[in-house]
């Protein structure tokens, strides 16, 4: 195999781990979007005056928020 050939399949293997970089990117801030808008939602709700599982479910939500940081 030409040497020619083993950098090209090098580039387009750097390549597609950059776009994967790059989608995991986009993942995570789509998905710090939802979580507060969610825990936004969930904190309405409990002033509001649901209890239970709003309450639950918000801690929850709150704590894991609080971890992954």
């Amino acid at each position: 195999m030409p040497i020619f050939a083993v950098l090209v399949s090098l580039y387009k293997i750097v390549k597609s781990f950059d776009d994967i970089r790059k989608d995991v990117r986009e993942q995570k801030i789509e998905s710090r979007f939802i979580f507060r808008a969610l825990f936004a939602s969930l904190n309405g709700l409990e002033q509001l005056g649901a209890n239970g599982e709003v309450t639950k479910t918000r801690k929850s939500l709150e704590e894991y928020l609080i971890d992954k940081e």
